[in-house]
């Protein structure tokens, strides 16, 4: 078994769950004022790309089991590197293509291009930011999501190989990404271990920012 993990621990992550509210309404001509407080919605790049910066910047996450409400520092904080997550146009036009693409491909260009990239970023110790590819056509882009890649496993003999990671939706756990080369009936190509599903993914583009973060929930 081939093992590799970065100094990137489940410590590292946010304690709260990737669910956010909006706190106001807004308005709309010919409509009117529209509520907006039942809307719940993720900022899974946000919470990625942050938990990255304490990381680089050697500081704790704040340990708040709540989400930060609306207008906190760390609220806006991951609104602001949400927006950095899917900021480079290629980003939205990668995401498509491989939207559209079949299973088949989809499975073969990942283990091709973003594996080999993936183990040698994982090997210089840098947790990757990954944005697994779930929906099938255009319908629904939102069904996506970002996830960090703290580690490689790999078993040669049959070259199948584990990911497990920081992600959003699940915090205080450890899910994994398993791929396998050899897909068959009875198990798919790419499997998350909490279940939902998955068709591929592709490394994000992430810098380190580590001035100014928030040091609490406020």
């Amino acid at each position: 078994m081939i093992e590799m993990r970065t100094l990137f621990g489940q410590e590292r992550g946010f304690r709260f769950i990737n669910r956010f509210r909006f706190s106001a309404g807004f308005w709309l001509p010919f409509i009117g004022t529209q509520d907006l407080s039942d809307v719940v919605f993720g900022l899974c790049g946000g919470m990625c790309y942050a938990a990255l910066d304490y990381f680089h910047a050697g500081l704790p996450v704040p340990l708040d089991a709540e989400g930060p409400p609306p207008g906190t520092l760390l609220y806006r904080y991951l609104w602001t590197r949400q927006l950095h997550s899917l900021s480079r146009p290629t980003v939205l036009l990668r995401l498509f293509c491989r939207m559209l693409r079949s299973d088949d491909r989809l499975h073969r260009q990942t283990i091709k291009r973003e594996l080999p990239a993936l183990r040698r970023h994982i090997e210089r110790g840098e947790p990757v930011v990954l944005l697994p590819v779930r929906a099938r056509g255009l319908s629904d882009p939102t069904a996506n999501h970002q996830v960090v890649a703290v580690g490689y496993e790999e078993e040669p003999a049959t070259g199948e190989v584990s990911l497990p990671l920081y992600d959003p939706n699940h915090p205080g756990s450890e899910p994994r990404i398993t791929i396998k080369r050899t897909p068959s009936p009875e198990r798919p190509a790419l499997e998350q271990s909490t279940g939902e599903r998955l068709r591929g993914f592709f490394i994000l583009r992430y810098r380190p920012r580590t001035r100014d973060l928030p040091l609490g929930g406020a």
